[in-house]
């Protein structure tokens, strides 16, 4: 599966693990770029799964002289997580769109036939006033 269309919770869940790994290995936190090789993700993603996941409170980014390097807090918030993927995310927000689309028609439709509806109504009742002053 590519990463782009990995959910939120599951894109969460492998960097939680690569932490664990690499901090098993090194005995220390792991490195940035570590962990973006050890999965095969770009840097950038990396960086933003890493700070998704420090504003749920599940890892902590220690600032050192070579970058930061994360730790785990609490991985409880990763189960909070979205589980759809983006793709899926973008596919219902479209099939949304598309409804309110329909629906602003309808309600335009319905508004115009008003209109016609009380512009007939006017003339006819035009019509009667001018009819009823000559007879």
């Amino acid at each position: 599966m590519a990463e782009e269309t990995r959910s939120p919770y599951t894109r969460s869940h492998l960097v939680m693990a690569a932490i664990r790994i690499l901090e098993h290995q090194t005995g220390a936190p792991p490195k940035v770029e570590d962990m973006a090789s050890m999965l095969s993700f770009s840097l950038e993603e990396v960086h933003s799964l890493l700070h998704l996941l420090e504003k749920i409170n599940a890892v902590k980014l220690v600032e050192s002289p070579a970058g930061p390097r994360p730790q785990i807090l609490d991985p409880a918030p990763v189960e909070d997580l979205p589980r759809e993927s983006q793709k899926s995310m973008e596919k219902d927000l479209a099939a949304f769109a598309a409804r309110q689309k329909e629906r602003m028609d309808s309600l335009a439709k319905a508004a115009s036939s008003e209109a016609d509806r009380k512009k007939a109504l006017f003339a006819e009742l035009e019509k009667q006033l001018k009819g009823g002053g000559k007879d």
